[in-house]
């Protein structure tokens, strides 16, 4: 195993993979701390939220609305 010695006035030499651990780690860390896409993941997942909601509802409430739609629809057709 070679060692690389520290000469004087420089640097010890990297090898390619410690280059590439050392800008894979600082990537991560940028990302990590960069909050410029948080504001549209925050609005994202309100929006998923809100679609959730609604369709539970129209789940839940099913027969309810079928009921007025058919109501609405027999009106329409026989008018008196």
């Amino acid at each position: 195993m070679k060692v690389a010695l520290r000469r004087k006035g420089r640097k010890p030499r990297t090898s390619a993979h410690q280059k590439g651990v050392i800008r894979m780690l600082a990537l991560l860390k940028s990302l990590w701390s960069d909050e410029r896409g948080q504001g549209l993941t925050e609005y994202a997942l309100i929006i998923a939220f809100v679609s959730v909601v609604i369709i539970a509802v129209l789940v839940i409430f099913r027969g309810q609305i079928e009921a007025v739609f058919t109501s609405a629809g027999n009106e329409l057709s026989n008018p008196h």
